[in-house]
């Protein structure tokens, strides 16, 4: 009966063995391969963005509006939609990117390089010396007071010449007392589209009225 108890006891040993192994080698794997993102969770400081980590919404933004056009992309995230701006852009369609967040901008650049120029600063503070063709934007504006709603969408139309394009959360508490101001200084609100998502969001476009 010891032997037994001694046999069931080596087998137990050998299969958790073999357990811990095989989770650990797939888990080094998905770390290598996701080693981006987890830097990104381990280092975020910042939690107020709406990351699109629906690849179909990154995707969606490149469809509505002209890859040779400049761009400024408000927010790094989990560089998703950077990803997509770098890919698929015109080689010489200028990209800038703001976030006061400086560990997610060094993390894009080195991902990127000097294909995209890096600031780090305050949206709504930063002095831009140029305008962009297209605002692409993932500030969770439900998380603003109406007072500074209305001075990220100031900052929007004055700094965009053609497209401004963001996303707002499909939760029922959202506010959207602010959706009146958005269709002043000649802007229309063209399309919006519902995508699932963590958390879920609509993907809002906004048109200058030429």
């Amino acid at each position: 009966m010891s032997n037994f108890y001694l046999f069931f006891i080596i087998i137990a040993v050998i299969t958790s063995i073999i357990i811990i192994i095989t989770f650990g080698f797939f888990g080094y794997i998905l770390y290598n391969k996701y080693i981006y993102l987890f830097k990104i969770i381990q280092k975020m400081e910042n939690e107020k963005y709406l990351w699109p980590l629906n690849k179909k919404i990154s995707n969606g933004i490149i469809n509505y509006i002209n890859k040779k056009s400049n761009t400024l992309l408000i927010g790094v995230g989990n560089c998703s939609i950077l990803d997509c701006l770098v890919k698929k852009m015109d080689n010489n369609a200028k990209i800038d990117v703001i976030d006061s967040n400086k560990y997610l901008l060094e993390l894009a650049k080195e991902k990127y390089g000097t294909r995209c120029n890096y600031i780090e600063g305050d949206f709504i503070f930063y002095k831009f010396t140029i305008l962009y063709d297209n605002i692409v934007s993932s500030l969770p504006h439900k998380e603003f007071v109406l007072e500074d709603i209305d001075k990220i969408f100031n900052k929007y139309f004055s700094l965009s010449t053609k497209n401004i394009i963001y996303f707002e959360s499909k939760m029922h508490h959202v506010k959207n007392s602010y959706v009146k101001m958005l269709h002043k200084n000649n802007w229309k609100l063209t399309t919006v589209k519902s995508y699932n998502n963590i958390p879920p969001v609509n993907l809002c476009i906004m048109r200058k009225n030429l």
